[in-house]
């Protein structure tokens, strides 16, 4: 018996001012979008 697992590491960031280029606001859809393209069995995150 075998068990297929995909595991994925992610390095949100830690949230930035709103005016920066890297503010979550910004990045939060890129993120959930990377993340729902792998379909990962487990997330491990970062930050």
């Amino acid at each position: 018996m075998s068990i297929s697992l995909t595991v994925m590491t992610f390095n949100l960031l830690e949230d930035q001012q709103a005016d920066s280029p890297n503010a979550w606001e910004k990045r939060r859809d890129l993120c959930i979008s990377v993340v729902t393209s792998y379909s990962p069995t487990i997330i491990c995150t970062q930050q």
